[in-house]
This record gives C-alpha cells, sequence and structure tokens, in this order.
C-alpha cells in the first residue's frame, strides 16, 4: 500500500516564468477585444406564413429552449419574457385578419429580439 507515501514531482515555479517570457511583455499590455453581441439571425421570420407556421415555429423554439436556451433563437429573453411572448402572439393571432396577424407577429419576434 502507497499511503502517505510521498511521491516526487516536478518543481512547476518555474515553467510560469518560462510561459511569461514567450509571452512577451508588449502581450499582456494589449486590451483584450472585448465580445460584441452579433445581433440575433431573424432569417426565420420570413417562413412564418400561417398561424401554423407560428404555432409550429413556437413550438420548436419552446422544446430548443427546454433542452438547451444557448442555441435557440430566443436565447436573449429570460423565461418569463419568452413564456409572455408567446402567449401574446397566440391569443393576438386573428383567423379572420390572418395576413395581417402574421405581419404584427412577425415585428413583435422582431422586436423582442432585437
Amino acid at each position: 500500500s502507497d499511503l502517505g507515501v510521498k511521491v516526487k514531482r516536478e518543481d512547476f515555479s518555474n515553467l510560469q516564468s518560462v510561459t511569461c517570457t514567450i509571452k512577451g511583455e508588449d502581450e499582456r499590455k494589449l486590451p483584450k477585444p472585448e465580445k460584441q453581441n452579433s445581433p440575433p439571425d431573424l432569417k426565420f421570420l420570413s417562413d412564418l406564413h400561417s398561424y401554423a407556421d407560428l404555432k409550429t415555429f413556437l413550438d420548436r423554439e419552446t422544446l430548443q429552449r427546454k433542452s438547451d436556451r444557448k442555441s435557440a433563437i430566443t436565447r436573449k429573453l429570460k423565461q418569463d419574457e419568452w413564456k409572455q411572448l408567446r402567449k401574446e402572439l397566440l391569443s393576438e393571432f386573428s383567423q379572420k385578419l390572418p395576413n395581417k396577424s402574421i405581419k404584427k407577429s412577425r415585428k413583435r419576434l422582431r422586436e423582442a429580439l432585437v
């Protein structure tokens, strides 16, 4: 049994100073570029042509958010914001005026995501 036996390990204190000299002093002084928040891809809006398309998108997006929110189109929205938006889109959709309703729905989605 090796319990309690001291193990000889390499000294890594020299390694840190070596990496600092490899990188150089100038590189550490430069400010790191900040990550740009790229706007979400809104191409999916052009695929919404009917109530069925809207409902399908909302269902798929809900499933996507449940499994992996970071890769969802609506990742910017918090959970309560997403639920509210989804509820409003479905309730405000008028079957009598489908073209106007789908246009309004696209506008609401665009405004929420940008």
